[in-house]
Formats: C-alpha cells, structure tokens, sequence
C-alpha cells in the first residue's frame, strides 16, 4: 500500500513486481500528489486520472525510472512515446 507497483509492462527494462520509487529523479508519490491535485471528482477518480498522466512528458526526452527489484536499487532511462506508460492508465 503507498507504492507504486508494477503489474504489466511492455519492456523487458521494467517488470511485474519491479517499485517505482522515482521518475525523473522526483519520487513517485510527490508527482501523484502533485497530478492529484489538478484534477476534480472523487479520491478514487484523482488517482485514476493521476495515474493516467504518470510519466508523462514530451516524447523527445526519456523518462528516468528509479525501481526496487527484489529489494536491489535499479536505475532505468526509457524513451517516451505515444504508447509509453503514462499514456495510458498503469495499474497503481
């Protein structure tokens, strides 16, 4: 609970189980927060839309992931594209 977690992923850089701990060198639950607050409705709702813009950004700059896999610290640099994550809605 309070982690973001992993739970499908298109690329072998990320994996089922792997926590985002950070992206773009923010940590995840400071940019939820911050997407949160610009969006109305109910607390579930927010976090849905929240998540839908996660990793977000303009596609010619990649996206820097900080994970934990099997409690080993993991850095990860990811182009961003149309399908990345963030341009749909990540189970979180």
């Amino acid at each position: 609970e309070g982690r973001l977690v992993v739970v499908a992923s298109d690329t072998t850089a990320v994996v089922i189980g792997d926590v985002i701990e950070a992206i773009d060198g923010e940590p995840t639950a400071a940019v939820l927060r911050a997407r949160i607050e610009l969006v109305s409705g109910s607390d579930a709702w927010r976090l849905v839309r929240a998540c839908r813009s996660f990793g977000a950004g303009p596609t010619d700059h990649p996206v820097r992931l900080r994970l934990v896999r099997r409690d080993a610290p993991l850095e990860v640099t990811l182009p961003r594209s149309a399908s990345s994550p963030g341009r749909r809605c990540p189970r979180c």
